[in-house]
């Protein structure tokens, strides 16, 4: 299935030092992951490893800190958390 990713390429200005860059990110990730993407799809999981990369960006002292509460349908269960 052909499935567009409207949140990738990164664009040329995006600071990845810039943590409401991440926060931006993160929840076009997020979006994308409970709108539009099945989670029977391959890229349901790819998204959804990429969602906590964006997180972990946005807010780097995750668990140790406050951060954005996520959609419950995008779980905490990865090897990548």
């Amino acid at each position: 299935m052909d499935l567009p990713i409207p949140f990738l390429l990164l664009p040329h200005t995006f600071d990845h030092r810039n943590s409401h860059q991440w926060i931006g990110l993160c929840k076009d990730i997020e979006h994308w992951l409970v709108e539009d993407v099945n989670t029977s799809y391959p890229q349901w999981e790819w998204g959804r490893d990429a969602f906590w990369m964006a997180f972990i960006g946005s807010y780097p002292m995750f668990l140790d800190g406050k951060w954005h509460h996520w959609d419950p349908d995008i779980p905490l269960d990865r090897q990548f958390i």
